[in-house]
């Protein structure tokens, strides 16, 4: 009865109407399922209300309730939107040290919240821990997210990230068959921006008296490509 009037309000997205149905359960002495307490935390993360999350995961421990990793990925999501990132990525340490498994809602809330804090450094470390040690494949959005994020701090062509920009492309091509208009409109943007593709847009392609073109930042000379009829 408890999770069914706590899961309604959170339909409606009602937080106090399932506040006062957890308090008078918990005062009560109410045996809940760990998923009463899951809805209560993902309520309260979407709302904001950080401590009053944090107040949930307590309660749990208090009553001998295991966490879950929904429980973590709430808690996390709450504390990325709070400002608390390093909390919010310690969680996910947790996760694994309690032998969870992590998932994309878990990573999601915690990189955006890097990504526009412009954390690149964290942002990053959480990209790898959801790609390469979590081994999970980021949504179209989270590939804007971090490479916007790189652009944002003039990072995108940095010599020391260019690893790092190379196996985000080629995972970003793999994972994304095609991307949407907002999503390419936003790469546009990110790469138009950069500092290499400003000053590669101000040159000028020189051509010479003899009709042999070439870059003059790079000394590339221009090539013609021979087209057979059927391929023209």
């Amino acid at each position: 009865k408890t999770l069914q009037l706590i899961s309604e309000s959170y339909k409606r997205q009602d937080v106090d109407g399932a506040l006062a149905v957890y308090r008078a359960a918990c005062e009560e002495r109410v045996g809940m399922p760990v998923h009463a307490y899951n809805t209560m935390m993902n309520l309260f993360a979407a709302a904001g209300r950080v401590s009053e999350c944090e107040a949930v995961l307590s309660d749990m421990r208090s009553r001998g309730v295991e966490p879950h990793e929904a429980t973590f990925s709430a808690l996390a999501q709450a504390r990325a939107a709070g400002g608390d990132l390093d909390g919010a990525i310690a969680l996910i340490g947790e996760i694994h040290a309690r032998g969870l498994v992590p998932r994309l809602r878990t990573f999601k809330p915690v990189l955006s919240a890097c990504c526009e804090r412009g954390r690149v450094d964290l942002a990053l470390h959480v990209w790898h821990e959801m790609t390469c040690e979590s081994g999970l494949e980021p949504a179209e959005d989270q590939f804007v997210e971090v490479l916007g994020a790189l652009g944002a701090a003039g990072e995108l062509w940095s010599p020391a990230r260019r690893q790092v920009l190379e196996s985000i492309l080629a995972l970003m091509a793999e994972a994304v068959m095609q991307l949407s208009t907002e999503a390419l409109d936003s790469m546009t943007r990110v790469f138009a921006t950069s500092a290499a593709s400003q000053r590669c847009s101000a040159a000028r392609v020189q051509i010479d008296a003899k009709g042999n073109g070439g870059c003059p930042i790079s000394g590339i000379r221009l090539r013609s490509v021979g087209l057979s009829a059927e391929e023209r």
